[in-house]
């Protein structure tokens, strides 16, 4: 047979197998609505959980803005309104604000794993516990509500001084302070620091003793005797003025310096 002989009658056996395969086999489509019937369920629980993101997301908004506006314009009802997100805002001693959100059920004592600590000390960093006496850092603001007398105001304070660190004196468990310690620091890293205790009732203070290169001298100033303590290069002053109030300034100053800054320590 010849090669063209062999092609033709080969195209003519492939269409007629062709045909026969074809009439014999369904073609048809299969139907889809099954498979997008799933489709379209997990679409939908893809949007319930968003819409249900997307909701608690607005609610923290709306309560948050709800507490800011309460405590900008002093309208607590309106943020106690949203119970149980919000529990209550509380304003420590120290002058810090507390925002407490949840349940009634988290604030019961039975949970806690550790004693809360006192109110008085929120908002203040411990420096140290010793006994029934409590040392803490505070702003000089946080010191002015928490100490048992009037804070001072400290009208004068040296050229190139500035407060560095303030701390409080909290003893068996008082939620004021009687000892305050004011320290300054100037650029050149010279000190000078401001101690106030408030004392018992009829109290008094030893005298102080010179030494060599020291002198000491009673001076009256404008409400009380105090002892002025001076060395070539520091001065210090020591009294107890008619409140019951034991004062010492001292570091590297002038004799006129330490008594200026007592003169002016309140307004």
């Amino acid at each position: 047979m010849s090669k063209a002989g062999f092609e033709q009658g080969f195209e003519a056996a492939f269409d007629a197998a062709f045909e026969t395969d074809a009439g014999d086999r369904d073609f048809a489509t299969p139907d889809p609505s099954a498979s997008w019937r799933i489709v379209q369920e997990r679409l939908a629980a893809r949007r319930r959980r968003t819409g249900l993101r997307s909701a608690m997301t607005k609610l923290g908004i709306v309560a948050a803005s709800l507490l800011v506006g309460a405590l900008l314009f002093g309208n607590t009802d309106a943020a106690k309104a949203i119970d149980p997100v919000y529990t209550k805002i509380k304003t420590y001693p120290s002058g810090v604000i507390a925002y407490f959100f949840g349940r009634d059920s988290d604030e019961e004592a039975a949970k806690a794993k550790t004693p809360p600590p006192p109110d008085y000390l929120e908002g203040l960093t411990i420096d140290r516990v010793d006994g029934d006496f409590v040392y803490a850092i505070a702003t000089q603001q946080q010191a002015s509500r928490m100490l048992s007398f009037t804070a001072p105001a400290f009208r004068y304070v040296p050229d190139g001084y500035a407060l560095h660190e303030t701390q409080l004196e909290f003893a068996n468990h008082k939620e004021k302070a009687d000892y305050v310690y004011y320290s300054f620091m100037n650029d050149q890293g010279n000190f000078f620091s401001v101690g106030l205790r408030q004392l018992p009732p009829n109290s008094g203070i030893g005298p102080s003793i010179s030494a060599e290169g020291v002198n000491v001298e009673q001076i009256q100033l404008s409400d009380s005797a105090a002892t002025l303590t001076t060395t070539d290069r520091s001065s210090s002053i020591e009294l107890l003025n008619k409140n019951g109030l034991y004062i010492l300034i001292s570091g590297l100053l002038t004799r006129d310096q330490v008594i200026r800054i007592y003169e002016e320590m309140w307004d």
